[in-house]
């Protein structure tokens, strides 16, 4: 990213922390939706398998990731931080019935 900003064309003034955290963001935001759309809808009719990942990050603390997983790869929807349960599979029945993807 430095390199980058260090080679910017002479003159070139970076959006203002407004136009950044709205416009921008609202555009990216858009980018990343349509390129999710294109899994997504394969999911009606190819199926997808809904997989649970469970690690421990730096601090110690418990997280579940949630990924739709159809055949043309794996797509990231959430991560729950759950340090204070106990991580069993009635649990994970429980949590699984909560989700809402995408």
């Amino acid at each position: 990213m430095v390199k980058a900003i260090n080679e910017a064309p002479k003159g070139y003034k970076s959006p203002s922390y407004e136009k950044a955290r709205t416009v921008l963001l609202e555009r990216e935001k858009a980018k990343v939706q349509r390129a999710l759309t294109r899994f997504t809808n394969e999911w009606v009719d190819c199926g997808v398998s809904i997989v649970l990942d469970g690690w421990t990050n730096i601090r110690n603390q418990h997280l579940i990731n949630v990924l739709g997983v159809p055949a043309s790869g794996a797509v990231f929807s959430t991560c729950h931080l759950c340090h204070k349960v106990r991580r069993t599979l009635t649990f994970c029945l429980k949590f699984w019935r909560t989700l809402k993807f995408f």
